[in-house]
């Protein structure tokens, strides 16, 4: 029952940024780290050209990431899509889950909130 409720507010965030998304539409822009790994964004999200990323590998993916503090780093992709907080729920975890499964790819239509276990098990799937 409270997995049900976990999904239902997934699909209910996921159809408010799908109208938000059909009003907008944009040029490509690029991000990149002193490494080198560039990210894909849409051009409204500008803004975080003016920060400095870096590249942060987790799992058998590579994320963009900004430090707040030592121990605060923050991906790119929950800037753009800010993932909700963990619920008192057991799997009720809310995440910013990459639909292509490419994590440097963070143009918003590529971004949707997804339950934890949905997106644990996204990762799992092999991959083309």
């Amino acid at each position: 029952m409270r997995l049900r409720r976990t999904e239902a507010l997934v699909a209910c965030l996921n159809m408010a940024v799908e109208a938000g998304l059909q009003a907008r539409s944009g040029r490509v822009i690029t991000v990149s780290t002193k490494a080198g790994v560039v990210s894909l964004l849409d051009e409204e999200d500008g803004w975080a050209a003016s920060r400095a990323w870096h590249s942060h590998k987790s799992g058998r993916n590579l994320y963009l990431c900004t430090a707040y503090a030592p121990d605060l780093h923050v991906a790119l992709h929950n800037h753009i899509l800010p993932a909700r907080p963990r619920t008192a729920d057991p799997g009720g975890r809310v995440d910013v889950d990459h639909v292509d499964g490419d994590s440097l790819n963070n143009r918003r239509w590529n971004l949707r909130y997804a339950t934890h276990g949905t997106n644990v098990a996204k990762g799992f799937e092999p991959r083309a």
